[in-house]
């Protein structure tokens, strides 16, 4: 890969001195992906594997110290039709997870591949999916990646869930969904793997009318070896939006999270977080008035639209606090300029823009009692156009005594790449790590790849042309 070093101003958001020093970062060469359905990034020691779905063949491509790729290399893969479903790290290789057509059946494969993309082995992992279900296959993954279920309907229509151990090459249990969820309410709102092979469904219950509870969600639960653990309901009295569930993993508990309002109003109250594992009651945590004020500059009506909200992560502190990350996002259809609105028949009839805004986050902080600790302001202002906002939010990247918080500053090709340094306390550090400009990059850093503590993998794509993006952090 290309290096390069750039000398960047640290900003601080307090009066500190400025600091300057060289920033790192690695760029790999371009390559067409036009004509390619999905392509997906895994490292493998001190490489990068590519692994791309051309529809028509999947080919593996290797990135290691040098800016050049392999040669293009058509994987092995059973049957035909294939349906990519994910590519896992698998020790110094790598793991393709997929459905295809084998003779007259459809089957779910894990093909492993050695670091040069020979083939090591296929697992048969289901052979009697429904044709007509083929490709609507549901898969969940743990964080560690060690644990994969899959959902999928039999030749039946009945629908059956089973749990791979990718490292172990086994299956703890093969069941009859309806068995065990509620799978007459359709599909579920979420589901969530657990690094310990425990699997969770939630469905979200329409209970707006005369009752007192406006919110109630049912969350049912498997152990690994496929009994179930878990059957509770969240009932809360206002109306909750984006909501997640998530695991603390020291304890194994279970959490869920969201955002919630008054019935029928607008204005956000706040947020709740719930513990069902120890069957807690959900603790609900207004948003403090002096901070709402500060994060929207209003000093007569300090209200924040649930319009604009959402729940985009949920982290865990060594001490149990859990971490709320809100974003303020805003989406806006407009006709352009050029088009008349009473003009229903011209050119530009069916024309509209779609604006993106990712602006500013909202760190919050519960403690393991329940307790509010503290809210803190990211600012940051991203707009883009009719993209879809693929170049905006954030990534967070895990450390032991802090997060980075990393982000485009603007979505153009002439603008910089910042961070948040997030302390344990709430207190925040902003610096400038890249600049762009020069670089002709268009970073698509929700998307990025954490390697270590200190240094990151971003896809850069420009006008059908991907490279990667190695940023070492200081």
């Amino acid at each position: 890969m290309i290096v390069r070093s750039l000398i960047l101003i640290f900003f601080f958001l307090k009066a500190e001195p400025n600091l300057v020093v060289a920033q790192k970062f690695l760029v790999s060469d371009e390559i067409n992906m036009k004509n390619d359905f999905a392509y997906y990034v895994v490292p493998v020691d001190e490489n990068l594997i590519l692994v791309r779905d051309k529809a028509i063949k999947v080919i593996f491509q290797k990135l290691g110290a040098e800016p050049n790729w392999t040669i293009e290399k058509d994987l092995e893969l059973e049957g035909k039709k294939w349906n990519i479903l994910d590519v896992y790290t698998h020790y110094q290789g790598f793991g393709v997870l997929y459905t295809c057509r084998h003779d007259k059946t459809y089957k779910c494969i894990y093909s492993l591949f050695d670091a040069a993309g020979n083939l090591k082995l296929h697992r048969v992992l289901a052979d009697s999916i429904n044709p007509v279900n083929a490709e609507n296959i549901n898969i969940q993954s743990s964080d560690n990646k060690n644990f994969v279920s899959i959902g999928y309907r039999d030749q039946a229509n009945a629908p059956l869930i089973f749990l791979y151990q990718r490292f172990e090459d086994s299956i703890y249990y093969r069941i009859r969904a309806n068995d065990f969820f509620k799978v007459e309410h359709g599909p579920a709102d979420e589901a969530l793997l657990s690094n310990y092979g425990e699997f969770f469904l939630r469905y979200d219950v329409d209970n707006l009318g005369k009752s007192k509870i406006k919110f109630v969600s049912h969350i049912s639960g498997l152990s690994s070896g496929g009994t179930k653990i878990l059957d509770s309901n969240i009932e809360i009295e206002d109306e909750v939006f984006s909501s997640k569930m998530c695991m603390r993993q020291e304890g194994r508990d279970l959490i869920v999270a969201g955002l919630y309002k008054k019935p029928s109003e607008q204005k956000i109250e706040g947020y709740f977080v719930q513990n069902l594992s120890k069957n807690e009651k959900a603790v609900l945590c207004r948003f403090d008035e002096g901070k709402v004020q500060e994060w929207t500059g209003k000093k007569n009506k300090t209200s924040l639209s649930s319009y604009d909200l959402q729940l985009r992560d949920v982290r865990f502190m060594e001490d149990g606090s859990c971490l709320l990350f809100i974003e303020n996002v805003k989406q806006y259809v407009r006709r352009p300029y050029f088009g008349s609105g009473m003009d229903n028949g011209g050119a530009f009839a069916a024309s509209r823009w779609v604006d993106y805004y990712f602006d500013d986050i909202i760190v919050s902080c519960v403690g393991s009692n329940g307790a509010k600790k503290w809210e803190s302001i990211l600012r940051k202002k991203q707009f883009s156009q009719d993209d879809d906002g693929i170049n905006s939010s954030f990534f967070i990247v895990n450390n032991h005594s802090f997060l980075r918080i990393i982000f485009n500053d603007e979505i153009k090709n002439e603008s910089t790449v910042s961070e948040y340094i997030l302390l344990s306390n709430g207190q925040s550090h902003r610096k400038s790590l890249l600049n762009t400009s020069n670089n002709k990059l268009s970073l698509r850093i929700r998307d990025a790849i954490q390697l270590n503590a200190s240094s990151i993998v971003v896809p850069n794509e420009d006008n059908g042309k991907l490279s990667l993006v190695r940023l070492f952090l200081n």
